[in-house]
């Protein structure tokens, strides 16, 4: 996309921004309907967080950084198993992964992480089994760093504590 295509789509975004929360009000009559109630909470959100910039700044920085972190991590992997994945490389592709494997069709993101990173780091040049590898060790170093906060969250549900931990 040339430099006017970008102010086009910029301009698009932060009109349909502006839009969404002029649309609450006539979707409030039709909030008995799942997705409806599910726009209507995220458009509050919004609201909230324009209500607070300091604090979203503040959630954004941490947003951005925990990114940063998983895509330096997922370079750092890459160099210690000797892929050719460069860290521009991985800070560009990286969060595209993480964008594919957060929605809801698969189980823990198997199947999808490893598709889109044989895809995206294909784009690179790197090939097919090592992207493979690097991305079953990446769903395996998840797995080990989440157990012991599911082993606390279960022991915190069987002594009777809250569900919303």
């Amino acid at each position: 996309i040339n430099g006017s295509g970008m102010v086009i789509v910029a301009m698009l975004a932060v009109g349909g921004f502006v839009c969404l929360f002029y649309i609450g009000k006539p979707l409030a009559a039709w909030q008995h309907i799942r997705p409806v109630r599910w726009l209507l909470y995220f458009i509050d959100s919004l609201r909230l967080l324009l209500k607070h910039p300091a604090m979203s700044a503040l959630s954004l920085f941490y947003a951005v950084v925990a990114h940063l972190s998983f895509c330096i991590g997922v370079y750092a992997l890459a160099q210690s198993l000797g892929i050719g994945l460069s860290l521009p490389h991985s800070i560009a592709l990286v969060p595209w992964v993480l964008l594919a494997i957060v929605l809801p069709i698969s189980i823990g993101g198997w199947g999808v992480r490893e598709i889109s990173m044989v895809g995206l780091l294909g784009l690179v040049g790197v090939p097919p089994t090592e992207a493979l590898m690097l991305s079953v060790q990446i769903g395996i170093l998840g797995i080990l760093f989440d157990l012991p906060a599911g082993l606390l969250w279960l022991a915190h549900r069987r002594k009777g504590g809250t569900d919303g931990l």
